[in-house]
C-alpha cells in the first residue's frame, strides 16, 4: 500500500505540472495574437489619420519630409503598402483622372510678388483631399534646379517675384498617394513705367537678364486725359516672315490706367525707343538697314508709319542701338537684311 500511494501521488503531481504547462502556454500564444491584432489595428487607423489630417493638424511624419526628415514619412509609407483603410483601398480599385488645379494672375508685374493656389481635382473638378498626403513641388520655368518651394499639405499657396520680364511658365508637380500629377501655366511678366501725368516727361529702361538687349523708352512733356503707365512685355513665338528678314527681340508695348490696358495712343506726340540688340543676333544682317516693324493682325509693317507725317530710323552699329519714333502701342520686332558682298567679275579672253 506505501509504494501504490507514492506511485499516486507522483503521477497526480505530473499530471498537475503538465496541465500547468499547457495553460500558461496557451495563455502566452493569446496574448501574442492580442498584441499583433492590436499593432494591426494601430496600423489602419495610422493610414487613415495620414490621408484626411487637414493642413493645420500634420503628423511629424508628413511636416518633416520637407525638411529633410524622410524617416518617419519612410515608415508610413510601409504601413501603407502593407495594411490600406477601406476607404484607400476602394480609391485606388477605382481611380478617379486626377489634374491639378492653380489659380492666379495670368499677369504678373517685374519684381512684384504674385501669389498662387492649388490643389488636386478629379476630372469633375471635384477636390480629392482623400489622396492626402501630398507633396507640391513648385518651379520655375519647368526646371528642376528652379524648385523654390515644397510644401506637404491639402491645398498649396505659393508667392512667386519674377526678376526678368517675359513669358513665364509656372511648373507644379504633386505627389499623391495615387501618384503624381503635374501641371504648368504661362504668366506675362511686364516692366511696368513710372506714372506717366500730364506735361511731365518719362523717361523708362529695361535691360534683359542677359545684360545684351534692353530698351529706353522716352515719353516728351504734353497734355494727357488721364494718368498712365507703359507697360513693357518681351515675347517669343510671334509669326514671322522670312523674307521680311525676321530678327527677333519681339516685344509688346502697352498702356495701363486705374487696371485698364490702352491699346490706343491717347496724346498727340509720339514715343522714342532705343533699342539696344547684340551682334549675335544680326545673323549677316546689315546693321544699317536694321527696321523695326509692327504686326498689324496680317503683317509685319514699318513702324515709322505708325506716325504722321512718318518718323525716320537713326542707326547706330558701333554701339548696337536703333532709334525710332512710335505712334501706337502693339507688337513690335527687328528686322533686317542680308548684307551683301560684291565681287568683281573678270573677263578671260
Amino acid at each position: 500500500m506505501p509504494f501504490r500511494s507514492k506511485l499516486y501521488r507522483y503521477f497526480f503531481l505530473t499530471t498537475t505540472l503538465l496541465l500547468t504547462l499547457l495553460f500558461f502556454s496557451s495563455l502566452l500564444l493569446f496574448i501574442a495574437e492580442l498584441a499583433k491584432r492590436q499593432n494591426d489595428l494601430q496600423g489602419s487607423s495610422m493610414v487613415t489619420a495620414v490621408q484626411l489630417l487637414p493642413a493645420s493638424l500634420k503628423a511629424p511624419d508628413v511636416v518633416g519630409k520637407a525638411a529633410g526628415q524622410s524617416t518617419q514619412r519612410e515608415a508610413t509609407q510601409q504601413t501603407l503598402a502593407g495594411v490600406e483603410s477601406n476607404q484607400n483601398l476602394a480609391n485606388r480599385l477605382h481611380r478617379p483622372e486626377l489634374s491639378l488645379l492653380i489659380e492666379g494672375p495670368a499677369q504678373a508685374t517685374l519684381n512684384q510678388p504674385a501669389v498662387f493656389t492649388s490643389s488636386v481635382i478629379s476630372s469633375t473638378g471635384e477636390q480629392r483631399n482623400t489622396v492626402y498626403p501630398i507633396q507640391y513641388r513648385w518651379m520655375l520655368d519647368q526646371t528642376p534646379s528652379s524648385l523654390f518651394y515644397v510644401a506637404n499639405e491639402i491645398t498649396s499657396t505659393a508667392t512667386v517675384t519674377w526678376r526678368a520680364a517675359g513669358l513665364r511658365v509656372l511648373g507644379l508637380s504633386a505627389d499623391t498617394s495615387m501618384g503624381e500629377v503635374t501641371r504648368s501655366v504661362t504668366v506675362a511678366v511686364s516692366a511696368i513705367s513710372p506714372l506717366l501725368t500730364s506735361n511731365q516727361p518719362m523717361t523708362f529702361s529695361y535691360t534683359s537678364f542677359t545684360g545684351r538687349e534692353g530698351i529706353t523708352i522716352q515719353v516728351p512733356a504734353q497734355p494727357m486725359s488721364r494718368p498712365i503707365q507703359l507697360a513693357y512685355l518681351p515675347l517669343s513665338g510671334l509669326s514671322s516672315h522670312v523674307e521680311l528678314g525676321y530678327l527677333g527681340q519681339p516685344f509688346q508695348l502697352t498702356g495701363q490706367s486705374e487696371g485698364t490696358t490702352i491699346e490706343r495712343f491717347d496724346w498727340e506726340r509720339p514715343i522714342a525707343l532705343t533699342i539696344r540688340y547684340d551682334d549675335k543676333d544680326m545673323h549677316g544682317r546689315d546693321e544699317e538697314q536694321l527696321t523695326l516693324r509692327r504686326w498689324n493682325g496680317t503683317d509685319w509693317i514699318e513702324s515709322v508709319e505708325s506716325c504722321s507725317p512718318p518718323s525716320a530710323y537713326v542707326r547706330f552699329p558701333d554701339s548696337n542701338q536703333l532709334e525710332v519714333s512710335i505712334c501706337e502701342f502693339g507688337q513690335y520686332a527687328l528686322f533686317g537684311v542680308a548684307a551683301r558682298l560684291y565681287v568683281p567679275l573678270l573677263l578671260l579672253d
